[in-house]
């Protein structure tokens, strides 16, 4: 009975691939950084500098996309986890797409509008500044659709303790973008709630929002990327950064603030350089929790698909709520790219 059920899986999915058009990818990114923590940060409590970050990425990826018809698509990719030797295989995107004319509703886990990915730091596994000014909740599972440069998604609440919790909506993300040649503009905002069974200090309600803006520009030789976002109780959301958890009676205040310029001097070289800010805040604690970030980074392509890029980047965590100092790190050194 099993191999019977191997053997129709499998016939099911070829007459599926003869059926559809399958365009597959990979991208193989490879770090090899030295990273430098400073007394504050070590853990030995002395500066301390390892070859911390050398072999494959976390965001190792294959994927495939798949044209149905001309109106149904469909986007699948797998990544393959590094730190677990290249051997752990988990869900990076699932989604499908139908073309309404007009309107595209996409179904599965996607990129929502409630992710910066403008920025080109490449430490920390392609770091981005994610979290360090750049506003990022990863992909999530989602129903979205996409019109006229909206686009509109419900989502996944991050909430899941249903016992001491009542769910009753999905987190509403969305974002607009507005083109200006030669700049580009996205605006986008989110909202979560979710309310306690019991009212009491373990369990209450919280009320989660953001909104922000991404602004990009490319002017020949040189480009930009300018983002920034405002929120109360992002962490709530699942949002990347120094996010101080909500109490009964203290929502916290979260922003942050990035920027980025690149320079073009051959066409196969490019020069980045940006920082970014973050902070989380709430009235009962001595001060926010505080990080910035600032890198350098050199890109210089081998062959079209195949790169290397050399960074200096500095990830300072400042002063917890506590006011208390937290260190700081330094990466040196360069991530590997081979995309096919």
């Amino acid at each position: 009975m099993k191999k019977f059920l191997a053997v129709m899986f499998v016939s099911l999915f070829a007459v599926s691939a003869i059926a559809a058009d399958w365009g597959l990818y990979g991208s193989m990114r490879f770090a090899t950084f030295y990273v430098n923590q400073d007394s504050d940060l070590s853990a030995t409590g002395d500066s301390d500098t390892d070859l911390r970050d050398f072999g494959l990425q976390g965001n190792s990826r294959v994927g495939a996309k798949v044209k149905v018809n001309d109106k149904f698509s469909a986007h699948l990719e797998l990544y393959v986890n590094g730190n677990s030797g290249g051997k752990a295989v988990g869900t990076r995107l699932f989604y499908g797409t139908y073309d309404f004319g007009g309107l595209k509703l996409n179904i599965g886990q996607m990129w929502t509008p409630l992710n910066v990915l403008s920025i080109d730091q490449v430490s920390k596994e392609d770091g981005d500044l994610l979290g360090w000014g750049a506003f990022f909740t990863g992909r999530n599972e989602a129903v979205m659709v996409d019109v006229a440069g909206a686009r509109i998604a419900l989502v996944r609440n991050k909430q899941s303790d249903f016992t001491n919790y009542d769910v009753t909506m999905p987190r509403i993300e969305a974002d607009y973008t507005v083109k200006l040649d030669p700049a580009k503009v996205r605006i986008f905002a989110g909202y979560q709630t979710f309310s306690a069974e019991d009212d009491n200090a373990t369990y209450f309600d919280t009320d989660s929002y953001v909104a922000g803006l991404d602004l990009t520009g490319n002017m020949g030789m040189a480009g930009f990327a300018l983002t920034g976002y405002y929120g109360s109780n992002i962490g709530a959301m699942g949002a990347s950064g120094p996010n101080l958890a909500a109490t009964k009676s203290e929502d916290t205040t979260d922003f942050g603030v990035a920027v980025a310029v690149n320079f073009k001097p051959a066409d196969n070289v490019k020069v980045e350089v940006g920082y970014g800010y973050a902070s989380s805040d709430r009235d009962d604690v001595s001060d926010p929790d505080t990080q910035q970030s600032y890198y350098a980074n050199v890109k210089y392509s081998f062959a079209k698909g195949f790169f290397v890029q050399p960074e200096v980047a500095v990830y300072d965590y400042m002063d917890d709520s506590a006011g208390a100092t937290e260190g700081k790190e330094v990466y040196f050194g360069a991530k590997w790219q081979m995309n096919f």
